[in-house]
């Protein structure tokens, strides 16, 4: 268990073994310089996919932050172009009533 907590330190300091650390380490620890490259190497991968895990995870509040954005825009946009729809039906209805009574004025009616 010391081992692993050295390790970990020493990992900690930098996830890169230079040849005499591996040394130094290996000694320290009673290990195979193989057992601390191979431990090195695994806590990297275990690291490196902890790392994608949370970068995941970012990507996923933000990708769900866009996404509400975006449908609140959606809904946005779809009322206005609803509003404007209304605006110019009523602007042509009253188009239309002012030529009607006007032909009605012109025509004696």
């Amino acid at each position: 268990m010391e081992q692993v907590k050295t390790l970990e330190k020493n990992f900690e300091l930098g996830n890169k073994l230079e040849p005499e650390r591996k040394m130094q380490l290996a000694r320290a620890l009673g290990l195979q310089p193989r057992q601390i490259a191979i431990w090195f190497q695994n806590r990297r991968a275990r690291w490196k996919t902890k790392q994608l895990e949370k970068d995941y995870e970012l990507l996923k509040r933000q990708f769900e932050a866009v996404k509400a954005d975006n449908d609140a825009l959606q809904a946005q946009n779809k009322k206005l172009h609803t509003e404007i729809y209304v605006e110019m039906r009523e602007s042509l209805f009253f188009w239309v009533s002012d030529i009607w009574v006007s032909d009605i004025h012109l025509f004696g009616g």
